[in-house]
């Protein structure tokens, strides 16, 4: 009896190990089947991404803008005065090297620029 009771154990074992391995290798085997779809997908958007930037910088080439504001639906914009833009100069307070402004995005127009207020829908 104690002998059946060990084989029926081992044979147990070695059948859960057996479908276990199984198991194991129908999900390789799935994965290997998915990753090439994975892949054109990857191509796909690495495609799109190109397309999209190089649409952006058409959309954004100064040609393009300063045909744009030739247009008279952009004719109330006006471009600012050099003379009248302001730099503020920001000193780093360890080094005490003058750097503009500008560069930390923080320059100012002076307040004598007229206001422009664009209606928005």
């Amino acid at each position: 009896m104690i002998r059946i009771a060990s084989i029926l154990s081992a044979l147990t074992l070695t059948f859960g190990s057996a479908l276990s391995f199984l198991q194991s290798q129908n999900e390789l085997l799935r994965l290997k089947l998915e990753l090439p779809r994975a892949v054109a997908e990857i191509d796909l958007l690495a495609e799109e991404i190109a397309e999209l930037g190089y649409l952006a910088r058409q959309l954004e080439s100064p040609s393009r803008l300063l045909a744009l504001a030739e247009l008279p639906e952009f004719s109330h914009l006006c471009s600012p005065d050099p003379a009248r833009i302001c730099v503020a100069i920001q000193v780093d307070p360890v080094s005490h090297d003058p750097t503009p402004a500008a560069a930390s995005t923080s320059a100012t127009i002076a307040s004598t620029w007229p206001s422009l207020s664009i209606a928005r829908p």
